[in-house]
């Protein structure tokens, strides 16, 4: 019987295992759906209009923006001007890569395109250019997640060279943390910026089955951490003969803790991380290398996390037992 329960108790931390990155992945994949849905712009950002506006007021802003924040110049509904101040962008591609702080202000002219727009390219010299307003810039990544999504119709070209061709009149999106809309209130600004609204999208419609999804992971891993409570009192209740004749053979409370604690975590943890590890490769394609290490991350810290209230539930169960 000891080994039947013990076996449970390891099953169960298993599942666990493998249920905690599932739940991870599906709530990073919320998020990158929300800020989708919300042209991916954050929570933070500030749209304005400038009018009567030249270059060198939007590259001031340019210059003053705080490192890692992004500047969107819009072109059209579809098309817009990026600039990312001394970071490298985080905008998900299935080819290629992002833009990169080397693309801005080096004479380049590049652009991440959204897979519906890939059949409008041309390939000349073994690589591929976009046109826009007869202009080629070269493609260096494609915009998209595995599942079609706004991205797809997307064309983002390094801002630097949208001013080059467009006037720098316009709407733009300042997304830079809460520290945005006092950079536009620069004094050296003048009059030229007007704040306005970010249109919002429903968020909650477009995402109401995978809102679903998540709650459907939270109650099992709930069900299961229930089943290890009861596994761990059924596993505990049979190590009181065991426990007796220790302590008839002078080996004190503490010792006795450690190794209940010892026999938990030689049976759990190893479970746990094999169900972990399941999780992860049978997501792979998904996951990117920084998922993966936030995946293996989040894991392995709750493995001592969890020791705290382990410990303090064999100590108190330890102590009324040995009275």
């Amino acid at each position: 019987m000891p080994k039947i329960r013990k076996a449970l108790l390891a099953a169960i931390f298993m599942m666990i295992g493998f249920t905690v990155p599932v739940i991870l992945h599906v709530i990073s994949d919320m998020d990158l759906n929300i800020r989708i849905s919300r042209e991916f712009y954050s929570n933070h950002a500030a749209a304005f209009w400038a009018a009567g506006s030249d270059r060198a007021d939007i590259e001031y802003i340019m210059e003053h923006m705080k490192k890692g924040s992004i500047l969107y110049g819009e072109i059209d509904r579809y098309c817009r001007g990026v600039y990312i101040k001394d970071s490298r962008g985080a905008f998900p591609v299935i080819w290629g890569r992002s833009f990169q702080s080397s693309d801005f202000f080096a004479g380049k002219k590049v652009a991440l395109i959204g897979r519906n727009r890939r059949d409008d390219c041309q390939t000349i010299d073994g690589r591929t250019y976009y046109a826009v307003q007869d202009e080629l810039y070269e493609v260096i990544g494609i915009l998209g997640t595995e599942s079609p999504s706004l991205l797809d119709n997307y064309l983002w070209i390094n801002l630097d060279a949208m001013l080059d061709v467009f006037q720098s009149d316009g709407f733009y999106v300042l997304d830079g943390g809460r520290e945005s809309r006092s950079l536009l209130q620069d004094d050296a600004l003048g009059s030229i910026i007007s704040e306005t609204e970010i249109e919002k999208v429903g968020v909650r419609a477009m995402y109401k089955e995978r809102n679903t999804g998540l709650a459907v992971f939270v109650s099992v891993l709930l069900c299961l951490l229930i089943c290890a409570i009861i596994s761990i009192s059924y596993w505990l209740e049979s190590q009181k003969y065991p426990l007796s004749v220790k302590r008839l053979c002078g080996v004190s409370d503490l010792h006795i803790l450690l190794d209940l604690l010892g026999d938990f975590m030689l049976t759990c943890s190893p479970c746990y991380l094999l169900g972990s590890a399941a999780a992860i490769l049978s997501l792979k394609s998904r996951y990117s290398r920084l998922d993966v290490l936030y995946a293996l991350t989040v894991s392995v810290l709750l493995i001592p996390l969890s020791m705290v209230p382990v410990i303090l539930y064999l100590r108190n169960w330890t102590n009324r037992y040995l009275r």
